[in-house]
């Protein structure tokens, strides 16, 4: 099994099909402490608000009040586009939620990276090309 370092945002944009995440056999990282996951496991998506601009997509059942503002915040950005995902580990940020997925076109909103960057982030050197990731 390989020690692959990923945060849940990184795993949704390199998994995701349409409403669940696939987490594939890998030991995951979450604020810290190790997770092992020797088999697939699926986490389905729990709700999508629609009430704005671009829906909010949410993998997080109960959203932080502050972390919703912050979304609601994205989903009306004019250069964010498609959708917001929240991961499970949702939580406020600075500007932007902690585990929030945006994609934007023609744009890039520095503090969509965050103030904390580096925080569950790992550089891991791998034989891929960078075009196969994304």
């Amino acid at each position: 099994m390989n020690n692959h370092h990923l945060t849940l945002s990184q795993i949704h944009y390199l998994t995701s099909k349409e409403n669940r995440l696939s987490f594939l056999p890998i030991n995951l990282y979450i604020k810290g402490k190790q997770i092992k996951i020797s088999k697939p496991l699926i986490i389905y998506m729990k709700w999508i608000n629609k009430d704005n601009r671009l829906p909010i997509k949410s993998w997080c059942e109960n959203v932080e009040a502050e972390a919703m503002v912050q979304a609601q915040n994205l989903a009306n950005h004019p250069e964010t586009f498609h959708h917001i995902a929240l991961m499970p580990d949702c939580h406020s940020g600075y500007g932007m939620p902690i585990g929030g997925v945006i994609a934007c076109e023609e744009a890039i909103i520095p503090n969509a990276v965050g103030v904390d960057i580096g925080c569950g982030m790992w550089a891991v050197k791998t034989t891929e090309m960078g075009g196969i990731l994304g």
